[in-house]
Protein backbone atom coordinates (compact mmCIF):
# COMPACT_ATOMS: atom_id res chain seq x y z
CA UNK A 1 0.00 0.00 0.00
CA UNK A 2 3.06 2.51 0.71
CA UNK A 3 3.89 1.72 -2.76
CA UNK A 4 0.57 2.62 -3.83
CA UNK A 5 0.69 6.04 -1.82
CA UNK A 6 4.57 7.05 -3.61
CA UNK A 7 2.93 6.67 -6.86
CA UNK A 8 -0.28 8.59 -6.19
CA UNK A 9 1.83 11.51 -4.82
CA UNK A 10 4.25 11.63 -7.20
CA UNK A 11 1.43 11.24 -10.38
CA UNK A 12 2.90 8.45 -11.37
CA UNK A 13 -0.28 6.18 -10.94
CA UNK A 14 -2.05 8.20 -13.67
CA UNK A 15 0.53 7.09 -16.23
CA UNK A 16 -0.71 3.49 -15.75
CA UNK A 17 -3.00 1.59 -17.64
CA UNK A 18 -5.65 1.00 -14.87
CA UNK A 19 -4.89 4.28 -12.82
CA UNK A 20 -7.86 3.77 -10.43
CA UNK A 21 -6.90 0.02 -9.88
CA UNK A 22 -10.17 -1.52 -10.63
CA UNK A 23 -9.05 -4.42 -11.51
CA UNK A 24 -6.46 -5.19 -8.90
CA UNK A 25 -8.97 -4.32 -6.57
CA UNK A 26 -11.86 -6.78 -8.11
CA UNK A 27 -9.39 -9.85 -7.69
CA UNK A 28 -8.15 -8.44 -4.29
CA UNK A 29 -12.17 -8.82 -3.19
CA UNK A 30 -12.75 -11.90 -4.86
CA UNK A 31 -9.72 -13.54 -3.03
CA UNK A 32 -10.62 -12.36 0.13
CA UNK A 33 -13.79 -13.90 -0.49
CA UNK A 34 -12.42 -17.45 -0.87
CA UNK A 35 -9.84 -16.61 1.41
CA UNK A 36 -13.06 -16.22 4.11
CA UNK A 37 -14.90 -18.98 2.38
CA UNK A 38 -12.35 -21.45 3.73
CA UNK A 39 -12.40 -19.63 7.18
CA UNK A 40 -15.45 -19.20 8.46
CA UNK A 41 -16.51 -23.05 8.29
CA UNK A 42 -20.32 -23.34 8.81
CA UNK A 43 -20.67 -19.60 8.07
CA UNK A 44 -19.72 -20.12 4.31
CA UNK A 45 -22.65 -19.91 3.07
CA UNK A 46 -22.70 -16.28 3.31
CA UNK A 47 -19.66 -15.13 2.15
CA UNK A 48 -20.27 -16.45 -1.08
CA UNK A 49 -22.61 -13.76 -1.95
CA UNK A 50 -19.68 -11.20 -1.18
CA UNK A 51 -18.29 -12.84 -4.72
CA UNK A 52 -21.16 -12.01 -6.70
CA UNK A 53 -21.25 -8.44 -5.53
CA UNK A 54 -17.45 -7.83 -6.91
CA UNK A 55 -18.52 -9.36 -9.91
CA UNK A 56 -21.27 -7.23 -10.50
CA UNK A 57 -19.24 -3.96 -9.72
CA UNK A 58 -16.64 -5.84 -12.28
CA UNK A 59 -19.54 -5.62 -15.39
CA UNK A 60 -20.28 -1.77 -14.78
CA UNK A 61 -16.49 -0.83 -14.85
CA UNK A 62 -14.58 -3.20 -16.80
CA UNK A 63 -14.31 -4.41 -19.80
CA UNK A 64 -16.04 -8.22 -20.79
CA UNK A 65 -12.87 -9.87 -21.48
CA UNK A 66 -11.45 -8.83 -18.24
CA UNK A 67 -14.54 -9.66 -16.34
CA UNK A 68 -14.20 -13.23 -18.20
CA UNK A 69 -10.53 -13.55 -16.67
CA UNK A 70 -11.56 -12.57 -13.16
CA UNK A 71 -14.39 -15.00 -13.75
CA UNK A 72 -12.31 -17.95 -14.94
CA UNK A 73 -9.69 -16.66 -11.81
CA UNK A 74 -11.96 -17.03 -9.58
CA UNK A 75 -13.74 -20.29 -10.20
CA UNK A 76 -10.28 -21.95 -9.93
CA UNK A 77 -9.55 -20.71 -7.02
CA UNK A 78 -12.54 -21.80 -5.74
CA UNK A 79 -12.50 -24.81 -7.02
CA UNK A 80 -8.73 -24.99 -5.71
CA UNK A 81 -9.94 -24.22 -1.96
CA UNK A 82 -12.99 -26.16 -1.96
CA UNK A 83 -10.60 -29.56 -3.35
CA UNK A 84 -8.14 -28.75 -0.45
CA UNK A 85 -10.80 -28.14 2.18
CA UNK A 86 -12.88 -31.36 1.63
CA UNK A 87 -9.63 -33.10 2.02
CA UNK A 88 -8.13 -31.78 4.93
CA UNK A 89 -11.82 -31.08 6.98
CA UNK A 90 -13.82 -33.54 5.56
CA UNK A 91 -16.02 -32.95 8.34
CA UNK A 92 -16.51 -29.54 8.31
CA UNK A 93 -16.37 -29.68 3.98
CA UNK A 94 -18.39 -32.18 3.05
CA UNK A 95 -17.19 -33.64 -0.95
CA UNK A 96 -20.70 -33.68 -2.15
CA UNK A 97 -21.55 -29.87 -0.85
CA UNK A 98 -18.67 -28.46 -2.11
CA UNK A 99 -19.57 -30.09 -5.81
CA UNK A 100 -22.93 -28.95 -5.69
CA UNK A 101 -21.61 -25.51 -4.33
CA UNK A 102 -18.83 -25.08 -7.20
CA UNK A 103 -21.16 -26.16 -9.80
CA UNK A 104 -23.68 -23.39 -8.88
CA UNK A 105 -21.25 -20.97 -8.93
CA UNK A 106 -19.80 -22.55 -12.53
CA UNK A 107 -23.43 -21.10 -13.68
CA UNK A 108 -23.70 -17.87 -12.07
CA UNK A 109 -20.14 -16.63 -12.46
CA UNK A 110 -20.24 -17.34 -16.21
CA UNK A 111 -23.46 -15.38 -16.32
CA UNK A 112 -21.99 -12.27 -15.23
CA UNK A 113 -19.24 -12.66 -17.80
CA UNK A 114 -22.10 -12.75 -20.43
CA UNK A 115 -23.62 -9.89 -18.80
CA UNK A 116 -20.22 -8.01 -18.94
CA UNK A 117 -20.66 -8.52 -22.98
CA UNK A 118 -23.52 -7.27 -23.96
CA UNK A 119 -22.80 -4.11 -21.12
CA UNK A 120 -19.28 -3.52 -22.93
CA UNK A 121 -21.24 -3.73 -26.07
CA UNK A 122 -23.49 -1.40 -25.19
CA UNK A 123 -21.16 0.76 -23.30
CA UNK A 124 -18.97 1.21 -26.89
CA UNK A 125 -22.54 2.24 -28.97
CA UNK A 126 -23.49 4.78 -26.59
CA UNK A 127 -19.61 6.18 -26.73
CA UNK A 128 -19.27 5.85 -30.78
CA UNK A 129 -23.23 7.93 -30.67
CA UNK A 130 -21.90 10.57 -28.38
CA UNK A 131 -18.80 10.80 -31.01
CA UNK A 132 -21.05 11.26 -33.41
CA UNK A 133 -23.30 13.69 -31.65
CA UNK A 134 -20.36 15.63 -30.74
CA UNK A 135 -19.00 15.57 -34.34
CA UNK A 136 -22.84 16.55 -35.63
CA UNK A 137 -23.01 19.45 -32.71
CA UNK A 138 -19.39 20.99 -33.80
CA UNK A 139 -20.69 20.85 -37.68
CA UNK A 140 -23.48 22.68 -36.69
CA UNK A 141 -21.39 25.56 -34.97
CA UNK A 142 -19.13 25.58 -37.64
CA UNK A 143 -22.61 25.77 -40.51
CA UNK A 144 -24.13 28.93 -38.17
CA UNK A 145 -20.56 30.90 -37.39
CA UNK A 146 -18.61 30.00 -40.81
CA UNK A 147 -19.34 31.61 -44.36
CA UNK A 148 -19.51 28.67 -46.22
CA UNK A 149 -17.84 30.43 -49.19
CA UNK A 150 -13.78 31.78 -47.79
CA UNK A 151 -14.36 29.89 -44.31
CA UNK A 152 -14.54 33.15 -42.48
CA UNK A 153 -16.78 33.93 -39.37
CA UNK A 154 -20.27 35.43 -41.09
CA UNK A 155 -21.75 38.29 -40.12
CA UNK A 156 -23.49 36.75 -37.13
CA UNK A 157 -20.67 35.57 -35.98
CA UNK A 158 -18.90 38.87 -36.31
CA UNK A 159 -21.62 41.17 -34.75
CA UNK A 160 -21.25 39.18 -31.52
CA UNK A 161 -17.31 39.03 -31.48
CA UNK A 162 -17.76 43.30 -32.29
CA UNK A 163 -20.20 43.24 -29.28
CA UNK A 164 -18.23 41.20 -27.12
CA UNK A 165 -15.26 43.21 -27.83
CA UNK A 166 -17.00 46.68 -27.00
CA UNK A 167 -17.61 45.05 -23.74
CA UNK A 168 -14.20 44.59 -22.96
CA UNK A 169 -13.52 47.91 -24.19
CA UNK A 170 -15.81 49.53 -21.57
CA UNK A 171 -13.29 48.01 -18.90
CA UNK A 172 -10.30 49.46 -20.27
CA UNK A 173 -9.03 47.61 -22.98
CA UNK A 174 -8.15 48.72 -26.79
CA UNK A 175 -10.20 48.14 -29.39
CA UNK A 176 -10.58 48.95 -33.50
CA UNK A 177 -11.91 47.40 -35.93
CA UNK A 178 -12.12 47.56 -40.02
CA UNK A 179 -14.18 47.86 -43.12
CA UNK A 180 -12.57 46.36 -46.13
CA UNK A 181 -14.15 46.40 -49.18
CA UNK A 182 -12.65 44.84 -52.80
CA UNK A 183 -12.40 47.43 -55.24
CA UNK A 184 -14.59 47.17 -58.74
CA UNK A 185 -15.77 43.65 -57.57
CA UNK A 186 -18.74 44.06 -60.19
CA UNK A 187 -16.57 44.50 -63.04
CA UNK A 188 -14.92 41.12 -61.96
CA UNK A 189 -18.22 39.19 -62.12
CA UNK A 190 -19.04 40.55 -65.20
CA UNK A 191 -15.79 40.16 -66.98
CA UNK A 192 -14.77 36.51 -66.06
CA UNK A 193 -18.01 35.58 -64.40
CA UNK A 194 -19.25 34.62 -60.87
CA UNK A 195 -16.77 31.50 -60.66
CA UNK A 196 -13.91 34.03 -61.18
CA UNK A 197 -15.62 36.40 -58.20
CA UNK A 198 -15.65 33.50 -56.07
CA UNK A 199 -12.45 32.79 -56.34
CA UNK A 200 -11.11 35.97 -55.56
CA UNK A 201 -13.17 36.06 -52.65
CA UNK A 202 -11.53 33.07 -51.38
CA UNK A 203 -8.46 34.00 -52.41
CA UNK A 204 -8.40 36.68 -50.46
CA UNK A 205 -9.41 35.48 -47.20
CA UNK A 206 -6.68 33.11 -47.19
CA UNK A 207 -4.31 35.76 -48.20
CA UNK A 208 -5.80 38.52 -45.41
CA UNK A 209 -5.54 35.76 -42.95
CA UNK A 210 -2.10 35.51 -42.98
CA UNK A 211 -1.36 39.28 -42.38
CA UNK A 212 -3.22 39.07 -39.28
CA UNK A 213 -2.07 39.63 -35.74
CA UNK A 214 -2.51 36.59 -33.06
CA UNK A 215 -6.45 37.86 -31.85
CA UNK A 216 -7.05 39.20 -34.52
CA UNK A 217 -10.13 38.26 -36.43
CA UNK A 218 -10.98 38.56 -40.03
CA UNK A 219 -15.10 37.77 -40.81
CA UNK A 220 -16.99 38.75 -44.12
CA UNK A 221 -19.38 41.05 -43.06
CA UNK A 222 -21.27 40.53 -46.69
CA UNK A 223 -21.18 40.51 -50.56
CA UNK A 224 -17.16 41.83 -51.58
CA UNK A 225 -17.03 43.72 -47.88
CA UNK A 226 -15.17 42.28 -44.81
CA UNK A 227 -15.16 43.41 -41.22
CA UNK A 228 -11.32 43.26 -39.74
CA UNK A 229 -12.00 43.17 -35.84
CA UNK A 230 -8.25 44.12 -33.79
CA UNK A 231 -9.00 43.75 -30.02
CA UNK A 232 -5.96 45.11 -28.81
CA UNK A 233 -5.73 47.75 -31.34
CA UNK A 234 -6.03 51.48 -31.47
CA UNK A 235 -6.01 53.59 -34.41
CA UNK A 236 -2.26 53.53 -34.99
CA UNK A 237 -1.81 49.85 -35.16
CA UNK A 238 -5.45 49.39 -36.81
CA UNK A 239 -3.97 51.87 -39.65
CA UNK A 240 -0.50 49.63 -39.92
CA UNK A 241 -2.25 46.86 -40.27
CA UNK A 242 -4.88 48.06 -43.07
CA UNK A 243 -1.87 49.35 -44.99
CA UNK A 244 -0.46 46.03 -44.88
CA UNK A 245 -2.78 44.61 -45.49
CA UNK A 246 -3.85 46.76 -48.77
CA UNK A 247 -0.02 46.28 -50.17
CA UNK A 248 -0.77 42.02 -49.45
CA UNK A 249 -3.85 42.43 -51.75
CA UNK A 250 -1.88 44.62 -53.98
CA UNK A 251 0.57 41.62 -54.44
CA UNK A 252 -1.94 38.92 -55.34
CA UNK A 253 -2.64 37.38 -58.75
CA UNK A 254 -5.35 34.53 -58.60
CA UNK A 255 -5.24 32.37 -61.40
CA UNK A 256 -8.11 31.66 -63.13
CA UNK A 257 -9.12 28.12 -64.29
CA UNK A 258 -9.40 28.77 -68.10
CA UNK A 259 -5.76 30.91 -68.09
CA UNK A 260 -4.93 34.15 -67.03
CA UNK A 261 -5.15 36.02 -63.56
CA UNK A 262 -7.29 38.67 -61.70
CA UNK A 263 -5.56 41.47 -60.09
CA UNK A 264 -7.27 43.29 -57.83
CA UNK A 265 -7.35 45.57 -54.88
CA UNK A 266 -8.96 46.83 -51.55
CA UNK A 267 -9.84 50.34 -49.99
CA UNK A 268 -10.51 50.16 -46.37
CA UNK A 269 -11.77 52.15 -43.53
CA UNK A 270 -10.95 51.87 -40.18
CA UNK A 271 -12.09 53.61 -36.46
CA UNK A 272 -11.05 52.57 -33.07
CA UNK A 273 -13.70 52.20 -30.44
CA UNK A 274 -13.60 55.58 -27.84
CA UNK A 275 -14.38 55.56 -24.36
CA UNK A 276 -17.93 55.45 -23.69
CA UNK A 277 -19.29 54.99 -27.61
CA UNK A 278 -20.93 52.04 -28.81
CA UNK A 279 -19.36 49.51 -31.07
CA UNK A 280 -22.33 50.34 -33.59
CA UNK A 281 -20.57 54.12 -33.41
CA UNK A 282 -17.51 52.99 -34.38
CA UNK A 283 -18.79 50.52 -37.13
CA UNK A 284 -20.67 53.85 -38.73
CA UNK A 285 -17.29 55.99 -38.62
CA UNK A 286 -15.36 52.96 -40.08
CA UNK A 287 -18.13 52.91 -43.01
CA UNK A 288 -17.95 56.33 -43.35
CA UNK A 289 -14.12 56.43 -43.47
CA UNK A 290 -14.70 53.58 -46.55
CA UNK A 291 -17.01 56.12 -48.54
CA UNK A 292 -14.17 58.26 -48.20
CA UNK A 293 -11.51 56.17 -49.35
CA UNK A 294 -13.83 54.81 -52.15
CA UNK A 295 -13.80 58.68 -52.98
CA UNK A 296 -10.61 59.84 -52.99
CA UNK A 297 -9.81 56.67 -55.77
CA UNK A 298 -9.88 53.59 -53.65
CA UNK A 299 -6.93 50.94 -52.90
CA UNK A 300 -6.25 53.09 -50.18
CA UNK A 301 -7.05 53.40 -46.55
CA UNK A 302 -8.47 55.94 -44.25
CA UNK A 303 -9.59 56.37 -40.41
CA UNK A 304 -12.53 57.60 -38.66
Amino acid sequence: MSETRIALHFGWILRWQDPTLTLAQIVYSGTSVVVCYAMTGPMRAVVLPMLCVAMIYAIFALPARQVRWIAAYQLALLGGVMAVMSHWQRARYPAAEQWVTFFQMCILLPVFSVLAGRLSALRQRLGQQKIALREALERNIEIAERDSLTGLYNRRRATELLEMFAKQAARGKRFALAVVDIDHFKRVNDIHGHAAGDLVLQCFAKEATTTLREGDTLARWGGEEFLLLLPTGDVDSALSGAHRLRERTVAMAVPLPQGGTVEFTVFIGVAALREGEAASKALERADAALCCAKAAGRNRVEAG
